[in-house]
């Protein structure tokens, strides 16, 4: 091997590093991105079911109310009906 072949092979050596790092950076910035959405994925599903146990859990007497009403109304159609 002459001068000028090593040159050329540690130039495309040196390039070769090159990229490598930048694939490197780019592989780390993917990871962080992807650990990112995860995170804020689990969030957005813990606020909608603490939203809907929050409804619920304001909205519980008013269905009992409800409920208690229909079976008002079921005792007296079967009274009625039973007469």
């Amino acid at each position: 091997m002459d001068n000028k072949e090593k040159e050329d092979l540690e130039e495309k050596i040196n390039e070769l590093v090159e990229l490598q790092n930048e694939n490197n950076e780019k592989i780390e910035k993917i990871y962080k991105y992807q650990r990112w959405q995860i995170i804020f994925k689990t969030i957005y599903w813990i606020v909608i079911i603490a939203a809907a146990l929050g409804a619920y859990y304001l909205l519980q007497p008013s269905i009992n109310n409800i409920k208690s009403e229909i079976n008002n109304i079921k005792d007296i159609y079967n009274s009625l009906i039973g007469s």
